[in-house]
């Protein structure tokens, strides 16, 4: 990682921070917020990329708060895009199951979705979201087909909760529609590519600041285009 005094620049996959370590939403963070045209947008984008073998999708640049007390970094800018890439990978997860491919499902879901916390001993969301979001995103969008305790509640659901609800079905309805196609053995091979593909090749920037003030400081830069090398940013 690049650092100056108040900073540190590092490029890497989304995919690869993901893994690094936990995440998390502030709390007084907007909720999820991304329409349908935008989540289906950027996975036409990433299947056009991935068909077309391209090394490289630009998606922007991450802005995360150093963690203090307990080390997990705050996510000043991004929970959008890093909140969608989870879903994919969640739903990539399950169709993994559905063709019995259970070694790569399992190894999606602790590599890139949770992880057991050795204190509690309880499994964990790697990316934490709002406290609007959260606890539908841990109950009903990151669980496994045949985990979900409860069932989706058909009232009382908040706004962005019905958006990563929609998010995750525009996510499995898209999965289904690349591989209809395809034999089951060559479907599996597909899906790896896509994992490997957001591991190493949806490239973002992640900078790191140390407190409130860097990050405004640096989403000040972003918005009036000083960081912003491409036209499409989520």
């Amino acid at each position: 990682m690049t650092t100056t005094e108040k900073f540190g620049f590092a490029p890497m996959g989304i995919g690869t921070l993901l893994h690094q370590g936990k995440l998390s939403v502030p709390a007084n963070q907007r909720p999820y917020a991304w329409r349908d045209s935008e989540a289906e947008g950027l996975f036409v984008d990433l299947n056009e990329a991935i068909g077309s073998d391209a090394t490289d999708y630009f998606l922007g640049t991450i802005v995360l708060i150093q963690g203090d007390r307990d080390g997990v970094p705050s996510i000043a800018d991004g929970q959008q895009r890093l909140a969608t890439t989870t879903i994919l990978l969640a739903r990539i997860r399950d169709k993994l199951i559905a063709l019995n491919d259970e070694g790569r499902a399992r190894s999606i879901d602790t590599k890139f979705l949770r992880e057991v916390d050795l204190d509690s001993g309880e499994t964990v969301s790697r990316l934490t979201l709002n406290v609007e979001d959260n606890e539908f995103f841990a109950k009903h969008i990151l669980p496994a087909p045949g985990e979900q305790t409860s069932s989706i509640p058909a009232s009382n659901l908040r706004p962005s909760n019905k958006r990563l609800q929609k998010t995750s079905e525009i996510a499995a309805d898209f999965i289904d529609k690349i591989l209809s196609a395809l034999r089951a053995d060559a479907q599996s091979a597909l899906l790896l590519r896509w994992v490997k593909f957001i591991e190493k090749s949806i490239s973002v920037v992640v900078v790191t600041v140390f407190d409130e003030i860097g990050a405004y400081r640096i989403f000040e830069h972003l918005t009036t285009g000083a960081f912003a090398p491409v036209k499409r940013i989520f």
